[in-house]
């Protein structure tokens, strides 16, 4: 998944509920930020990415018949100079161009730009449903596709866009709507990663279970290691034994890390608030009378996110120091 506006700050990648995000942001004011969601699939499939500008990331799949190349874009709207406006499309088309020729190039996210009801110059790029007129960035995008055919999705194999649609019902705080593509391209493991058991950490804020992690360890696992003496054990064996008894000594005592759907900061009150962003967002559609409304539920989710997560951070702290 490509989202384009993220207003990230940083650049890199971190894992977030199992999915792997890859962003890039402007690294000083929170503004434009493009960002690639990878599920574990296409986590597998992940050969390196590269985080070129607040506009631009792009990503390297391994597929089933050879490599893909993804670029996420977030064009300047008409309200930025004309030199933003060239700069980013001179850099899109140097990316285009440094891509090997074998990859299959799929271009995704928002240009900012309105093809209108003129399909023509568009043909075999978009249909002929476009409403209103073009605007001048979709000239530029006319002229990039032009020189990318079949602007989508290129290279050898052709893969196939089999659908196409808008999902304005989609909850995501944004006046942006989810668009979501089915194209034919079956991605390839790297090979069978090593899955790494997690942990419940959070079980340790918990007096009792603190103790008794204190106590496994330290009176019954790493004891004997440090009676013995220095020459008695090789430095691989000794790390081999000292794993051994923070792996056992968590899955004992902690056990294994639940996963949850819910965040664990959420009140039943921000819940309820989202519910009704999620029917204004509709009614909105319809009336735009409703926008002001919808606007200030934006506002107060994300307010009341920031409070609820300070409140349960200084629960935490507050539960670890009481371990002391």
């Amino acid at each position: 998944m490509g989202i384009s506006e993220t207003h990230w700050i940083e650049s890199g990648d971190f894992t977030q509920d199992g999915y792997q995000i890859l962003s890039a942001g402007s690294g000083s004011t929170h503004r434009a930020g493009v960002a690639l969601i990878l599920n574990k699939n296409a986590q597998r499939s992940l050969l390196g990415y590269n985080p070129i500008s607040e506009r631009l990331i792009t990503a390297r799949l391994r597929t089933q018949i050879g490599t893909a190349t993804i670029m996420q874009v977030y064009a300047p709207t008409t309200s930025y100079p004309d030199e933003d406006f060239e700069d980013f499309y001179d850099q899109l088309q140097l990316e285009i161009n440094k891509t090997p020729s074998q990859d299959i190039l799929i271009i995704m996210g928002d240009f900012n730009a309105k093809v209108g009801i003129d399909w023509e110059p568009w043909n075999g790029v978009i249909g002929k449903f476009g409403i209103g007129e073009a605007n001048d960035r979709a000239c530029v995008s006319q002229t990039l596709s032009s020189k990318t055919p079949n602007q989508v999705a290129s290279g050898p194999g052709n893969p196939q866009m089999t659908s196409s649609r808008s999902f304005p019902s989609a909850d995501i705080g944004s006046d942006h709507q989810l668009v979501l593509a089915n194209i034919k391209l079956k991605l390839r493991s790297r090979g069978k990663q090593c899955k790494i058991k997690k942990f419940d950490v959070s079980k340790l804020y918990l007096q009792q279970t603190y103790s008794d992690y204190q106590v496994t360890i330290i009176g019954g696992k790493f004891n004997p290691l440090i009676e013995l003496p220095d020459t008695d054990i090789e430095t691989e064996e000794l790390w081999q034994n000292i794993k051994s008894g923070f792996n056992e000594t968590a899955d004992k005592v902690l056990g294994a890390k639940k996963p949850q759907r819910q965040k664990p900061w959420l009140t039943a009150e921000v819940l309820k608030l989202t519910e009704e962003r999620s029917k204004v967002k509709q009614e909105r559609l319809k009336d735009n009378s409703k926008k002001p409304r919808y606007n200030f539920l934006n506002r107060e989710i994300k307010r009341k996110c920031k409070e609820c997560k300070r409140s349960m951070a200084s629960k935490s702290v507050q539960r670890c120091g009481a371990c002391k």
